[in-house]
Formats: structure tokens, C-alpha cells, sequence
């Protein structure tokens, strides 16, 4: 009897929900606390296995790492945020929030105060976008459009929390 016959035969006296973990592994190393703590919490809240999870974020991992690329970590997903000298219902506003949807990038937005001086806040804006790698030729579009902006009108501009100039 071959491997793949006996492999058949033991698959066949086994119940169909534990076939599954003959093709998958036990393994055994340490996960960051927070990070298990809210895997555990996203498990519960969608109620999805946590090793489904495990596997989709290795995979992501392994289909986004570029082997040339000397760094330790690779980010494949960017927190860009936009903070706007004018209310959300500006026109400025209005035409940004119009640009970002012709780009097709996912974002949120919300009213804030933005500290002018020691003296004195203001209403602004704030625009949370989330690019992918993927996102970059629409990243530069946006970076590009802002940029012909009058510079009163954009407050502050951070990628991963990394003030732009």
C-alpha cells in the first residue's frame, strides 16, 4: 500500500470535521500579549477561529514580502491623516473628500479642534485614510493634489504617525 492509499484509508474512518487538521500543524511559539488579546477579541466578535486568522495573516505576510527588501518589518498597510484648517462641510473639505473617493482609498472622517497657539484653537478637520502598498500610485495622486492646496488650508499631514513637511 502506498502512502497516498493509506493516507485514504485512515482519512476514511476519521469523522469529516477532524479531516481537516490532517492538514494542518501544531505549533508552538509566543505572540505579543496586545496583539493575542486582540486576536482573541476579533475571534469572539466575528466569531472566527483564531487559527483562520493565523493562517490569512501569514499568508498576506508571505504574499507581500519582497525578499531584496533589507528591513525587519515590512508594512503592508499605512495610516495616513490629513488635518484641515476648515469645518467638514467646507468647500475645501468637500473637494478633498471628492478627490479621495475618485481614488478609490478607504478613509474616515470627524470634526476636531485644532491648538493654533498657546492662545487660541480652531475647528478643523481630521482625515484618517488606510493605504494599502497597493494604494501607492493613488497615495502619490492625493500627496500631489494636497500639495496644490493653499498651505494655510492643510494644518498637518502624518504618515504612520511620522509628521510630513
Amino acid at each position: 500500500m502506498n502512502n497516498n492509499s493509506s493516507n485514504e484509508a485512515i482519512k476514511e474512518n476519521i469523522p469529516v470535521r477532524a479531516q481537516d487538521l490532517l492538514t494542518r500543524e501544531r505549533v508552538n511559539f509566543v505572540i505579543d500579549s496586545e496583539l493575542m488579546s486582540k486576536l482573541r477579541q476579533f475571534s469572539k466578535e466575528k466569531n472566527c477561529p483564531m487559527s483562520r486568522s493565523v493562517d490569512q495573516a501569514i499568508r498576506l505576510y508571505l504574499n507581500n514580502y519582497d525578499a531584496s527588501d533589507d528591513t525587519d518589518t515590512i508594512a503592508l498597510y499605512h495610516n495616513l491623516e490629513l488635518f484641515i484648517n476648515s469645518s467638514v462641510e467646507s468647500e475645501i473639505c468637500k473637494t478633498i473628500f471628492m478627490e479621495i473617493d475618485r481614488l478609490n482609498l478607504r478613509y474616515i472622517f470627524s470634526s476636531c479642534l485644532l491648538h493654533i497657539n498657546e492662545n487660541a484653537t480652531k475647528l478643523g478637520t481630521k482625515i484618517q485614510l488606510y493605504l494599502s502598498d497597493s494604494n501607492n500610485e493613488a497615495f502619490t495622486e492625493l500627496i500631489n493634489y494636497i500639495s496644490t492646496k493653499n498651505s494655510d488650508i492643510i494644518a498637518k499631514v502624518f504618515l504612520d504617525k511620522t509628521e510630513l513637511r
